[in-house]
């Protein structure tokens, strides 16, 4: 079941930036393994709301909000390390 809402399209956007992000930042990067290693990440919490949109229990009643919930806290945590690591870094390298 994938829900269409607008709310579930912006999630959608969120999902496809990261993923093209880590995707290109892997292609044109020299620290490779970084990115491998982000690329796992992505791929472990995508699978989880894989498994969530899945099953049809979890859109009804308010449930959905739960997911959506779930669904934006991963990738936006994943945003804000990956931000944190860089800036970590650009400081120690200055």
């Amino acid at each position: 079941m994938i829900p269409t809402g607008h709310e579930f399209s912006i999630l959608y956007i969120a999902y496809a930036i990261m993923f093209n992000l880590l995707v290109l930042n892997y292609v044109l990067s020299k620290s490779k393994r970084f990115y491998k290693w982000n690329l796992g990440v992505f791929g472990v919490y995508i699978s989880y709301m894989i498994y969530l949109f899945s099953d049809p229990l979890n859109f009804t009643g308010g449930s959905s909000l739960g997911v959506l919930i779930y669904g934006a806290f991963f990738v936006l945590l994943h945003f804000v390390i990956i931000a944190l690591i860089k800036f970590i870094q650009l400081i120690i390298n200055k």
